[in-house]
Formats: structure tokens, sequence, C-alpha cells
């Protein structure tokens, strides 16, 4: 994973404020309101303050040591594998815009599976499409973007039953499609762009999602359960 060029872009995405308490929002919605839970992926906390779960029932699952400070120092409890977790089960986890760094997404979703009590909510927020794939991709270190086809199969391949799969942020695909045309070889967006976007654009987006959330969206939003 390009853990620098990652923690650039979280960066450059706190300027996506509507955006983010959107998604942070959207999973909130779907995480067990009592027990402990997982967030698998924390980077640097940015999106944990948005979904805004109390911090003595959350654990942060993080593998980059200087952002395991910063998640400790934001007074997050924080651990750098899943098998530094308690023995106990928990009632549910979230993940978002983490499984596209990892090769064997597989084995990592069937290790929160084991960590999970029975019937607790696993929570996903991942990119989609792969004809989206850019060079933004590239430098945050993606290995692959999602369609509901894969996500669906990797999910169910780990023992997990889902409830709701949908795509998010339609004209997002028409931005990352201009962005990859354009071949912006910093592979990062700029601040002021993020910002346009994010007070104008995304809004719009937001309600055009309600007629176009089964077919197509930058982003892909899963609520499964253990079984």
């Amino acid at each position: 994973m390009a853990l620098n060029s990652g923690s650039e872009n979280l960066e450059v995405m706190r300027e996506a404020e509507k955006y983010m308490t959107y998604v942070g929002n959207l999973v909130a919605a779907s995480i067990p309101k009592s027990g402990e839970i997982i967030e698998f992926g924390a980077g640097n906390g940015t999106q944990t303050i948005f979904v805004g779960i109390d911090r003595d029932r959350l654990v942060c699952v993080e593998s980059d040591q200087r952002m395991q400070a910063v998640l400790a120092g934001l007074e997050f409890a924080v651990v750098g594998d899943l098998t530094e977790l308690q023995e106990h089960k928990y009632a549910g986890a979230y993940s978002i815009n983490c499984l596209e760094h990892i090769e064997d997404d597989c084995s990592i979703l069937k290790q929160i599976h084991t960590k999970l009590e029975s019937d607790s909510q696993l929570v996903i927020y991942v990119p989609a499409l792969p004809m989206l794939f850019s060079s933004m991709d590239r430098r945050v270190g993606h290995v692959r973007r999602y369609t509901k086809k894969s996500l669906r199969s990797v999910l169910e391949k780990s023992g997990y039953s889902i409830s709701e799969i949908r795509y998010v942020d339609s004209l997002g695909v028409l931005v990352t499609l201009i962005f990859k045309i354009l071949r912006n070889q910093s592979g990062l967006p700029s601040r002021s762009s993020v910002k346009l976007y994010d007070k104008f654009v995304f809004p719009v987006s937001k309600i055009i999602d309600r007629v176009t959330g089964r077919l197509v969206g930058k982003n892909l939003f899963a609520v499964a359960s253990k079984i």
C-alpha cells in the first residue's frame, strides 16, 4: 500500500466535508447502537470522526504506525492487526475505503467474521467500477475497484449474507472519468477541485443516486450480516 500517498489523499479529502459527513452518516445508520465496534483500516481517523461512534465503543485496526499514533492522539483505541483484538466477540464492524488496498480481501473479511457475534452487521464502503481505475488509484495503492457482482461474491464467500448493496455518488463517475482522460499524473485531485465538487456537485449527486443507485456510482456501499 502506498502509505504516504494514502495519507496525502486523506488530507485532501478533509476539504470534502459534505461528502465525508454523508458517508459517515450512511455507515453509522447501519451499525448497532450498542456493543463494541471494529473499524478496519481507520487511517488517520478522518472518516472515523464523521462516523461518530463513541470512543468507548470503538476499536480501530490500522497497520501503519504513523497513523496509529495519530489515532491514539485523537483518543481512539487502536491495534495494528485483527489478531490483536480482544478474544470476545464484537457487535459489528465497518471498513471505509480500505479493502481495495488488500490483495487477499477474502482472507481479511473471513478474519473479521471470526471476531463478530452471530447475526452482527458488517458495513463496507469501497471504490467502484474497474473502468474508473486511474493514476489516483495507483498512487494511493489500490489493487482493484469493485463491481456489485465482485463485492457481493467476496462477501458471500467470506460467510456473510447481504441485506443491502448499492452504488453511491453517480456524478462522481463522470468526474473521475474526466480525471482519468486528462491523465493527471500526480494522481491526486487539488484541494480547490475537491472543495468545488463537495459544494456544488455532490449535493446533486445524492439526489440522482435515488434513481441510479442500483446501476452506477463512484463507490459501493454494502451492509452484510454474519451467518
